[in-house]
């Protein structure tokens, strides 16, 4: 059975478009992840017009990568499209009770898990955040997230588990839409809360760390639902 003959041209040409296509796929992730980033940071507030072209210019990059990234972003549920017009999707409060469903049924195991992996160190430090936090005399909204996502993120990394934390962070930036402002009530309990975790992580008590770690999730979804009994 004879060979067939190399063809350097046709290999040129599948392996200039397997290039052209790979870049492609790269400038759509670079303009999905700061598009996205946008709108979990408020850039983009909820039901604004988000558009094609001015998102291109913005970014410098065709409309065809910037295409791409929106409707992942749609499917993400971050956007959503009527007809043309695509906006930000406004998260609801039933959506972040339902997240917080999840996040407990998550964060539950995942404590337990992190409880026996994590170092004195870690545990040290994540402490002293939450106690500087308290401190501030003005607590941003920007402050509150990076301590609560220290707090949480290194938690569920702790626990060995990447899809767990993979999901609890993906579920923890959906609800950052909704805002700690909007029960600032929860600010200092919040913080106390999660003290009492890291206490019982530090004396390696990985069940009742679980069973704060639960609770303090379901006190974040009565205050919200809290509010709308006003």
């Amino acid at each position: 059975m004879s060979e067939r003959p190399y063809d350097a041209a046709a290999h040129m040409m599948l392996s200039d478009k397997q290039r052209s296509s790979s870049s492609r796929g790269n400038l759509s992730g670079d303009a999905f992840e700061t598009v996205r980033r946008w709108i979990l940071d408020g850039q983009l507030e909820a039901d604004t017009v988000v558009i094609e072209r001015e998102v291109a210019l913005r970014l410098g990059l065709s409309r065809t990568p910037v295409r791409d990234a929106l409707r992942r972003l749609v499917g993400e549920g971050l956007l959503r499209q009527n007809g043309r017009t695509i906006m930000v999707n406004a998260i609801r409060t039933e959506d972040v009770l339902e997240i917080l469903v999840l996040r407990r049924l998550l964060e539950g195991e995942g404590v337990k898990l992190a409880t026996h992996r994590i170092s004195p160190g870690m545990l040290d430090i994540l402490y002293d955040r939450e106690v500087a936090l308290l401190q501030m005399e003005h607590i941003t909204a920007e402050a509150h997230w990076d301590v609560d996502n220290m707090f949480h993120a290194t938690i569920a990394a702790a626990s060995g588990n990447r899809l767990l934390a993979r999901n609890v962070n993906e579920l923890r930036e959906r609800t950052r839409l909704y805002g700690f402002d909007q029960i600032p009530q929860r600010l200092e309990p919040g913080r106390q809360e999660h003290c009492q975790i890291l206490e019982a992580m530090r004396e390696k008590d990985a069940e009742r760390a679980s069973m704060l770690m639960q609770k303090h999730l379901q006190q974040v979804a009565d205050a919200i639902l809290g509010t709308l009994a006003v």
